[in-house]
């Protein structure tokens, strides 16, 4: 095999089923210790990805950035192992607070910080390597809002029950509330990056794995999650005309 492959024609190729020189690989962690200062966290991108030879770089937004773009106020992790920091108070405790969330601006200080991130990672590739910003579904959002997180509960003050279960059985009108402004949020997060130049998102759902019934997911969840790529597509098209 004679073609050189970069990161980019590494991943094409694969999609293709083309002939590689190798597999195309790619890995991801948080970054704690600098994922709020964009320089550093840029720098730091950059080692860890030229370091392992990745191909793809998935974006790792500060794990906590949407809660933190919404005004809430945390301790942030001063732990490099330990990608989440303590929540102080958390913007959803009851139904009532479920709608009085409000969808994000594209000024707000935290996507900008993070859209210029993502710009920094591109800019330094040139297309050799692909780029892929995190997207998480509204419901995944409301879990963060929420106490009882049962991904960071080991840094939290006594343990918590989560309402989201109250929310589904008695409060689904209230939650749609929620989940339309979310929507709407990640619209705009999506927007910006796709302005900062990242080629696709990873949609990630923390609930995927959870006993619900699935015509609560498919009723409250899914219905996000099939929104999400048809608006990315839309949007992507239009950008690139």
């Amino acid at each position: 095999m004679t073609e050189t492959f970069n990161g980019r024609k590494r991943i094409e190729a694969a999609l293709k089923k083309q002939p590689l020189d190798r597999p195309a690989i790619s890995g991801w962690r948080h970054m704690p210790l600098v994922d709020r200062d964009v320089e550093a966290f840029a720098e730091a991108t950059i080692a860890f990805t030229d370091e392992n030879d990745w191909d793809l770089i998935k974006l790792m937004s500060q794990g906590q950035f949407f809660a933190e773009a919404y005004g809430t106020p945390i301790t942030f992790s001063t732990d490099a192992k330990e990608w989440a920091g303590k929540i102080l108070d958390y913007p959803i405790r009851s139904a009532e607070d479920l709608t009085r969330l409000v969808p994000l601006k594209a000024d707000n200080p935290v996507i900008q910080r993070e859209a210029a991130f993502a710009k920094k990672i591109v800019e330094h590739y040139k297309g050799e390597k692909v780029v892929v910003g995190t997207v998480f579904s509204p419901l995944s959002w409301v879990k963060q809002f929420a106490p009882g997180n049962d991904s960071i509960a080991h840094i939290v003050d006594g343990p918590e029950e989560s309402p989201i279960a109250e929310f589904l059985e008695h409060h689904r009108e209230e939650l749609k509330a929620a989940l339309d402004v979310l929507h709407a949020s990640n619209k705009v997060f999506v927007d910006e990056l796709i302005a900062a130049g990242v080629d696709g998102f990873f949609i990630a759902e923390q609930y995927s794995h959870v006993s619900y019934t699935p015509l609560t997911l498919t009723t409250i969840s899914n219905v996000y999650n099939l929104a999400r790529p048809a608006a990315i597509k839309t949007k992507n098209r239009t950008s690139h005309k």
